[in-house]
């Protein structure tokens, strides 16, 4: 088969149905070999958008679940080699996803700094009430 002829079942593969890309996988399986991804990096999952982790080689991960919620690191058997949608993530879909996650931490960090402060500013304005008329007496 011409390399042109591989490029163009290919390219019509990525825009087909699920089941259009079953026959066609079917059809020439040796262009649709799908290559161990390495552990100790970055994944995600084309099919469940918010979810990103990252698979260590001794059996941890950690990362965005499917929902997009954090998820500290913690011990797995799941291999994302087993689910044919996962691929390595880019560095661009890294970076985004952990600069939303730094802004979120920051946002609620601010928030909380905020209720601090206004919770002190109240607190010291009721002592200093307190102290005003104790002086007064």
């Amino acid at each position: 088969m011409k390399t042109s002829q591989k490029k163009l079942i290919k390219f019509l593969h990525e825009s087909l149905s699920k089941d259009w890309k079953t026959i066609i996988e079917c059809e020439f399986p040796k262009l649709f070999i799908k290559k161990e991804l390495e552990l100790n990096n970055w994944f995600v999952d084309d099919e469940h958008t918010e979810w990103m982790m990252f698979f260590t080689s001794d059996g941890y991960m950690y990362g965005f679940n499917g929902i997009g919620e954090w998820t500290d690191k913690d011990k797995t058997n799941y291999n994302p080699n087993d689910q044919k949608q996962n691929r390595h993530a880019t560095k661009e879909e890294i970076n985004s996803r952990l600069e939303a996650k730094r802004r979120e931490f920051k946002d609620e960090a601010e928030c909380i700094f905020n209720g601090i402060k206004e919770h002190l500013t109240t607190e010291i304005k009721r002592l200093d009430y307190i102290e005003q008329k104790l002086s007064k007496l």
